[in-house]
């Protein structure tokens, strides 16, 4: 499967959206506003860590590792 690398979307701050974006070798940068972008935006990104660890605990139970009590 081939990536689609023309409709990637990256969050812009500035533009409160997610947008199409240039990427350099360090960074990438909105098309619209040529602000530094983000993969997430804050609420995403939050969804997104909440769902990882959910599925981590989730896939813990079923393997009886509790990563709590492992030092």
């Amino acid at each position: 499967m081939l990536h689609d690398f023309q409709n990637e979307k990256k969050y812009c701050p500035h533009c409160a959206d997610y947008v199409c974006f240039l990427q350099s070798l360090n960074d990438s940068y909105c098309v619209e506003c040529g602000s530094k972008v983000q993969l997430f935006s804050s609420d995403d990104k939050k969804a997104f860590l909440r769902a990882v660890r959910r599925d981590r605990d989730l896939s813990n139970k079923r393997t009886g590792i509790d990563r709590r009590n492992v030092s």
